[in-house]
C-alpha cells in the first residue's frame, strides 16, 4: 500500500482477508497451534518451512500488525519484540560480536545504559559512552577500529535532549553520503535498491563487508563505480578493514592496491610480474607504465 496516505495505511495495512475471512483482523491467543504431524513441527522449528507452531515465536496477528509498521516506516521488513530492550539487544548483537566495539549517548533510558554498560560487555562487546553534547573531536576520539555501531535515542529518555544525528554521523564518515541522498536524512532505501545510484550502492556494498568482518576479503573493482574523492576516503577506511586479515584485491584503479603486500601483474591472462608498490616501481616495466599513466600531470 506504499501509494497510499498514512492514515489508510494506518487502518488497512498489514491484514488482506480473503474470500470469507474476517474483515477486521483477528487477535490470535493460542498459545499453540494444530499440526498433523511432527515432522512438519520439525521442519518450522528448523525454519526450513513457512507457518506458525508457537506463539511466543510468532503469530499471524504479530505478523500483520509487522507488517503494517514495516509499510507505514516504508521499510522492507520489520520485527516485533516483547520490550524496547529486546529490540536494542536484537539490533546491536546482529552487529556486533565478541571483541567488537561501539559508541552510546551517554543520555539513554536507564535500562538501556544498563544492557550496554553490563549485559552485552559480559558477553565481550565494550561501550564508549560520550556526552550528546560533546565536541566532534571528543566524539571521533571515541571510535576504535573495531566499533561497529553507534547508538542514541533520538529523543533521550527522560532527559528529552535531541539526538545529533549529523555529528554523529560525520564521525562515521556517513554525513555526506546522507547528504548527496534525495530527501538526506529522510531518504527511505526501497527493496530492490535501486532509488539510488551505483555509486551509492557500491558504498553500502562495501559498508556490508566492513560490518561482516570475515577473516578473508575479497574486493574486485571495489572503488570502480565511485569518484576520487569518495575513492580516497574509502581507501582509507579499506586500510583499516584489510588489517589483521587476508585480503585478495582485483583493481585496474592502482591507488586501490598500493599499499599491498604483494602485488601480481596480469597482462593477457599471464603473471608477468610480481612484488610491492615500490619494487615494481623500481622495475620500471609494466606496472611502473600504468602507474605513472594514472597519476601523472596533464598540462
Amino acid at each position: 500500500m506504499s501509494n497510499y496516505k498514512m492514515e489508510t495505511k494506518c487502518v488497512q495495512s498489514g491484514y488482506n482477508p480473503g474470500n470469507g475471512e474476517p474483515r477486521v483482523l483477528p487477535i490470535v491467543q493460542s498459545t499453540t497451534f494444530r499440526y498433523t504431524s511432527s515432522d512438519q513441527m520439525g521442519r518450522l522449528f528448523d525454519l526450513e518451512e513457512s507457518g506458525y507452531f508457537y506463539t511466543r515465536l510468532q503469530n499471524p496477528t504479530n505478523d500483520a500488525v509487522a507488517a503494517k509498521i514495516c509499510d507505514m516506516e516504508g521499510g522492507v521488513a520489520a520485527m516485533l519484540t516483547s520490550s524496547g530492550q529486546a529490540a536494542n539487544f536484537y539490533a546491536i548483537m546482529n552487529i556486533a560480536e565478541e571483541g567488537d566495539h561501539i559508541v552510546c549517548a551517554s543520555a539513554l533510558y536507564g535500562g538501556t545504559y544498563n544492557l550496554f554498560a553490563h549485559t552485552i560487555r559480559k558477553m565481550g562487546v565494550k561501550a564508549t559512552f560520550v556526552d550528546p553534547d560533546c565536541t566532534e573531536e571528543e566524539l571521533n576520539a571515541a571510535f576504535q577500529e573495531n566499533t561497529k555501531a553507534v547508538f542514541g535515542e533520538t529523543i533521550a529518555n527522560p532527559a528529552l535532549t535531541v539526538f545529533d544525528f549529523e555529528k554523529f554521523a560525520k564521525a562515521a564518515h556517513a554525513h555526506h553520503f546522507i547528504e548527496t541522498l534525495p530527501g538526506g536524512y529522510d531518504f527511505v532505501l526501497n527493496e530492490e535498491a535501486t532509488n539510488v545510484s551505483q555509486g551509492q550502492r557500491q558504498l553500502l556494498t562495501i559498508a556490508r563487508s566492513i560490518l561482516a568482518d570475515n577473516p578473508i576479503l575479497i574486493l574486485d573493482e571495489a572503488t570502480s563505480s565511485v569518484d576520487t574523492r569518495t575513492e580516497q576516503r574509502i581507501q582509507k577506511a579499506m586500510n583499516h578493514l584489510m588489517q589483521g586479515r587476508t585480503s585478495f584485491v582485483i583493481a585496474h584503479r592502482l591507488s586501490t592496491i598500493k599499499d599491498a603486500d604483494v602485488i601480481l601483474v596480469m597482462k593477457d591472462g599471464d603473471i608477468i610480474e610480481q612484488g610491492n608498490h615500490e619494487a615494481l616501481i623500481t622495475q620500471n616495466g609494466f606496472y611502473a607504465e600504468l602507474y605513472n599513466s594514472q597519476f601523472e600531470n596533464v598540462g
